[in-house]
């Protein structure tokens, strides 16, 4: 090959490795670009990891900062509690509690955070915190796990060696924690004790109280019984007006005697428990028209009207104790003719409608001319040691005194 081949081939190589060098140089520029957009992006990214990273720190340090405020408060509300407090993982295992819980076991060393339960029954009866009463130790500690791997534990009593009373109350959280409470119940069961005993003492009193009320009622009757007869036969011989007078007033003076006894028997009855109501088939309309009949001479004595005004829709027919219906009966209507001066009484019975629960509700009432009742004293009607008529005691002392000078009076001319 000539010189002049070889500098032509020479110079074909060098401007092909120009052009190849050219090119590289317009790839190797794109790429210089591509990895200077691509450094931008992740600039920006770095930039927005970075912030949401501080942020995310910031959220952190508050929500540390929170939950550290919240521990410092439920802390505090635990040491505020004068009852126990303790809070159990689910291995059962003491997690927390609060300074009243702790001073249960009297500054025990190794009563603190971390110890297991079946650890902790044996410091209350290793160290005799805790009575175990006729159990022994083991009995008692398999007793009390027993207890406390239940599903729910029942509240239990326990008794500490300075007597005092502890209810534990333990309630099982849905992770299998355990939540435990030991309230001291013994100022309560001291005054429950105190109670009942009280209570035994009021009920013996009551009982004797009853029981004095019926002897007594019975002691008297059985002589005013005496004195009713002997009245009965001295108004059956032949007396003069004054005499007639005398043994009247003590024939009515015993009845009424007679009637408040048979009122203190059923109250000593009832406040003893022993008031029994019979349940028996009775007639209403019956039942009242034998009171009115026992009652007529006395409205015939006072020139009263008495009579039963029955509603033909009620019925007749019911179920419970006549005697007692009676006896209501002749108390109201009594009364009645105590304060009535003229005119009529009447029982009215008539049915209430709309009742659907009790379809045979009867309404019964005692329609008197008497007094009455001023509207402001009606409050006073069923209380206790109220007198709402005292002109009438006021003349009832008046014929009682009288009656006391005629009887002395009576007296002085027999022993002439």
């Amino acid at each position: 090959m000539t010189l002049a081949r070889q500098l032509i081939a020479e110079r074909r190589a060098r401007l092909s490795a120009e052009r190849l060098l050219i090119l590289k140089q317009a790839e190797l520029s794109l790429a210089n670009q591509k990895l200077g957009l691509r450094a931008e992006a992740l600039s920006v990214e770095i930039d927005t990891v970075r912030s949401q990273n501080e942020r995310v720190i910031s959220d952190l340090g508050a929500a540390t900062q929170q939950v550290q405020i919240a521990e410092q408060r439920l802390f505090l509300a635990l040491e505020t509690l004068k009852n126990g407090f303790a809070v159990f993982d689910a291995s059962s295992r003491l997690l927390i509690a609060n300074s009243a819980y702790f001073a249960i076991f009297d500054g025990l060393q190794a009563m603190r955070p971390g110890v297991s339960y079946s650890d902790i029954l044996s410091f209350l009866t290793q160290e005799g915190i805790v009575d175990t009463g006729h159990l022994g130790a083991a009995q008692w500690c398999q007793m009390m796990l027993q207890r406390w791997h239940a599903a729910q534990p029942k509240p239990k009593n326990i008794k500490l060696w300075n007597c005092q009373m502890l209810r534990l109350i333990d309630q099982r959280g849905p992770m299998a924690d355990m939540v435990s409470v030991a309230h001291d119940v013994t100022a309560a069961l001291r005054c429950k004790t105190v109670m009942k005993t009280v209570r035994q003492t009021a009920e013996a009193n009551m009982r004797a109280k009853a029981s004095f009320l019926a002897n007594i009622s019975h002691e008297i009757r059985a002589p005013l019984y005496g004195v009713v007869g002997m009245a009965d036969l001295l108004s059956s011989t032949a007396l003069s007006e004054e005499q007639k007078l005398f043994t009247d007033t003590i024939k009515t003076s015993s009845e009424s005697l007679l009637v408040i006894l048979k009122d203190v028997l059923d109250y000593s009855k009832m406040e003893a428990d022993r008031l029994n109501l019979r349940r028996q088939k009775f007639n209403l309309e019956v039942a009242i028209h034998d009171v009115l009949s026992g009652l007529s001479h006395k409205s015939q004595a006072r020139g009263l009207l008495l009579f039963l005004d029955y509603n033909g829709a009620c019925e007749t027919d019911f179920i419970g104790d006549p005697g007692r219906i009676r006896q209501i009966m002749i108390n109201l209507i009594a009364n009645a003719l105590k304060f009535t001066c003229h005119g009529h009484i009447a029982v009215a019975v008539k049915k209430l409608f709309g009742a659907e629960n009790h379809p045979s509700k009867v309404q019964i009432c005692v329609i008197e001319a008497g007094v009455g009742i001023r509207p402001d004293q009606r409050k006073y009607v069923f209380q206790e040691f109220t007198q709402l008529q005292p002109k009438t005691h006021k003349r009832a002392e008046i014929l009682a005194a009288r009656a006391q000078g005629w009887v002395w009076q009576f007296a002085q001319n027999w022993s002439r």
